[in-house]
């Protein structure tokens, strides 16, 4: 994720392909052959010219293309370009949109996994908190005593309410302000 900030772009160079970004949120995966750039918020200029020197090892430097390089190519939020770099001239494929469920299921590696083993609640609910877009809170301490074990994501609320209340007994109330309530079902 980066700060809104045209003075001062935030440029990734992966084997020679240079992706320039201000005020977004996108993702640079690097395999053998391939440098992908997927993006998740605003827009990032991805520019398949290597860098001065043409090494694509070199110290990544922000570098002027030449005037002869190809436009540089817009992905916008929702999509994704991959860009060949196994031959000696790079080639992008066109850009394409994903799919909302594949596109969280190919990030979900920036959300921690949970590994619980007879965890309190009282210890698992500050880390869904902190990653997380609700707030829970226990409306009764002796809640936090419960014992929780296997593995979650700590951004995965609707399951971990949904074990609270199947295995539990535990019942979430929402409030308007977007905070989630635990309580024993009445």
């Amino acid at each position: 994720q980066v700060a809104k900030n045209p003075d001062r772009p935030f440029v990734v160079l992966a084997r020679g392909i240079e992706v320039r970004a201000v005020g977004t949120a996108f993702s640079v995966q690097l395999d053998l052959a391939n440098v992908e750039v997927l993006v998740t918020e605003g827009r990032v200029a991805v520019d398949v010219c290597p860098p001065a020197g043409g090494d694509a090892s070199s110290t990544p430097e922000f570098v002027a293309a030449p005037a002869s390089a190809p436009p540089a190519i817009l992905v916008a939020a929702g999509h994704r370009v991959s860009i060949d770099t196994a031959r000696e001239t790079a080639t992008a494929s066109a850009v394409h949109p994903i799919a909302a469920p594949e596109l969280a299921e190919r990030l979900a590696w920036r959300e921690p996994r949970l590994e619980l083993n007879f965890t309190p609640l009282s210890a698992v609910i500050p880390v869904i908190n902190q990653h997380g877009d609700t707030r829970l809170i226990l409306a009764e301490p002796e809640l936090g005593a419960l014992k929780l074990s296997g593995n979650l994501r700590a951004n995965n609320v609707p399951v971990l309410l949904q074990i609270l209340e199947s295995s539990y007994g535990v019942k979430a109330e929402r409030r308007p302000n977007g905070e989630i309530v635990l309580h024993r079902a009445r």
